[in-house]
């Protein structure tokens, strides 16, 4: 229900945008680095076909989770899915394909310089970070009609954090199956499950806070250009931070420190998603308090907060209609954010078929549920 209810952000053509000469920067840099990672998946196959199977699902399983968890946080919105996809892509493929060789590269170059412990934290945090910004600006240039706030920044950041998380756990097990002189497949389960334990989500947090940055500076056009370019600036130099932190050879492994700097990864990304989320809130706030109370009340405005709120305003119903009135509820629920973003994305509301549809179907809800009690 609710993909049909947010159709209208994802409509029509999103991300082939062939008139974009970023569009074609894109398909280029992803054709080249799918035929280097087709290349090197092909030759791990043929070595160790059962290890890249368990890396695969391995993976798979923490995709899975991640976009779960990333529609979870998004409580006011759905960024197109082809834009996601895209941002995962660039992630997956043309980040770790470029990454392999800039940090090589750099790190080398650190340590001609004397810079040996700290090379591999250097190179990693810069080179891998600017890549993946790279990606979350390349997309959102792309659809730019479709980044319409700085949590569809945060999302495409996590979206391609995720993707470079994804592979390159996947390269970890395999490459580390294959030097291991006892087993394959004891080396790819515990590189794997070792890399879903500690520190997992990492890359996934850090290009979402440099990414909220991008969607600060493309929608908030309400502040000047130099705050916007402030914001992105300082949540690039925040991720790098962390992801150096990460790498730094202090608190490695299996230890306080370890944790410490997890933990700071964790408050730092969701003090800035509380943000994104409250901009969200006020937003929608704003749009649906000017609306009859046949729209939305007042009680159900308040409950539209937080999912808990939602889930706690559902079961309330329950308890006093059934469990029909729940599920009333929550389509209505989903109705009434429609309904918010169709005329968020409107300029012209009272002629724009989709907030037109919205309406009719939050009446439909109305109706049903004054049938149901009487």
């Amino acid at each position: 229900m609710t993909g049909q209810v947010l159709a209208g952000r994802g409509s029509g053509r999103v991300f082939t945008q062939p008139q974009r000469p970023m569009y074609w920067v894109y398909v280029g840099l992803f054709a080249f680095g799918a035929f280097k990672m087709g290349t090197e998946l092909s030759r791990f196959a043929e070595l160790t076909p059962t290890a890249l199977l368990i890396s695969v699902l391995a993976n798979g399983v923490l995709a899975f989770v991640v976009i779960k968890l990333i529609n979870w946080l998004d409580l006011f919105g759905r960024l197109s899915v082809p834009l996601m996809a895209a941002a995962f892509g660039w992630g997956a493929v043309v980040a770790t394909t470029v990454a392999a060789h800039a940090n090589d590269l750099l790190t080398n170059v650190l340590a001609t310089l004397g810079v040996t412990d700290w090379g591999i934290a250097l190179a990693a945090a810069t080179n891998e970070e600017t890549l993946k910004l790279l990606g979350v600006v390349a997309v959102a240039v792309i659809g730019r009609r479709h980044i319409r706030r700085p949590m569809d920044g945060l999302v495409l950041g996590m979206m391609c954090g995720l993707g470079f998380e994804v592979v390159e756990n996947l390269l970890y097990g395999v490459q580390t199956a294959i030097t291991d002189v006892n087993s394959d497949i004891s080396a790819a389960i515990v590189t794997n499950g070792a890399r879903l334990v500690l520190g997992v989500g990492g890359h996934v947090m850090y290009t979402g806070i440099a990414g909220l940055g991008v969607g600060y500076f493309l929608t908030r056009q309400d502040r000047p250009a130099a705050t916007r370019f402030a914001v992105a600036v300082g949540t690039f130099a925040l991720a790098w931070v962390l992801h150096f932190l990460w790498d730094a050879p202090i608190g490695d492994g299996v230890s306080l420190g370890a944790l410490v700097k997890y933990l700071v990864q964790l408050v730092a990304f969701f003090l800035l998603y509380r943000f994104a989320a409250r901009w969200d809130w006020a937003s929608f706030t704003a749009t649906m308090s000017e609306q009859p109370s046949t729209v939305i009340t007042s009680d159900e405005l308040a409950s539209m907060r937080t999912l808990t709120r939602r889930r706690r305003a559902r079961s309330r119903a329950r308890k006093e209609a059934g469990r029909a009135a729940g599920k009333r509820l929550r389509r209505l629920q989903e109705f009434q954010l429609g309904y918010a973003i169709a005329l968020n994305h409107s300029s012209e509301p009272q002629h724009d078929p989709a907030v037109r549809t919205r309406w009719e179907d939050i009446n439909e809800i109305r109706a049903e549920d004054h049938h149901q009690r009487v």
